[in-house]
């Protein structure tokens, strides 16, 4: 499967999956990216944080949320 690059609001996508990098110590920047995704899936990010709180993310790796 290829990667497309695209402009605009992900939330607004039809893709099957998102993907984007962060970082493995908790702490979400505040691009208009990570803000969008942030307000548009609040369980993934608490999901997230809760995670790296308890060390199961770890630099490099695949973390995946459904």
């Amino acid at each position: 499967m290829p990667v497309i690059s695209v402009n605009g609001d992900p939330t607004l996508t039809h893709a099957d999956a998102l993907a984007f990098g962060v970082n493995a110590r908790g702490r979400i920047e505040t691009t208009p990216l990570e803000s969008a995704l942030r307000r548009a899936y609040p369980a993934a990010f608490a999901r997230y944080s809760k995670q790296c709180r308890a060390a199961r993310i770890q630099s490099g790796a695949l973390w995946l949320w459904r």
